[in-house]
């Protein structure tokens, strides 16, 4: 993901939607993992990632390493469903994934960067 969040909405997104909502508590799935690696060049931004279901409801988890964009190593982030389902979004039914930089929230102008994500594994 390059992000450049020096201009309105102040935040860079890459969603996937899919035309069938998917159905994520199959097997016993309770976690969303996903590998991160940043640049030591990066601006520090937040990372997040939404889910949105098939009702049109969203949570948002926020990475809780506030520097994670400007390490170089890759690092596992694994994100508990509960964190969404508190939202109310019914991961029975998931409809859009969205990995973010920046905020959705408090919107202000930051930087530029490069994200890499690898691995968005469901277990």
């Amino acid at each position: 993901i390059y992000y450049d969040n020096s201009a309105s909405p102040y935040r860079s997104e890459a969603t996937r939607t899919w035309t069938t909502a998917q159905d994520w508590t199959v097997e016993d799935v309770t976690t969303l993992t996903l590998y991160v690696r940043g640049a030591a060049a990066n601006t520090t931004e937040p990372l997040y990632v939404v889910l949105k279901d098939s009702s049109n409801r969203e949570g948002i988890s926020p990475h809780p390493n506030a520097t994670i964009l400007t390490e170089t190593d890759w690092a596992e982030w694994s994100i508990p469903l509960s964190e969404f389902t508190t939202a109310g979004v019914n991961t029975a039914a998931i409809k859009e994934m969205a990995i973010g930089v920046g905020s959705r929230t408090a919107a202000t102008a930051d930087g530029t960067g490069v994200a890499t994500i690898d691995d968005i594994i469901l277990r």
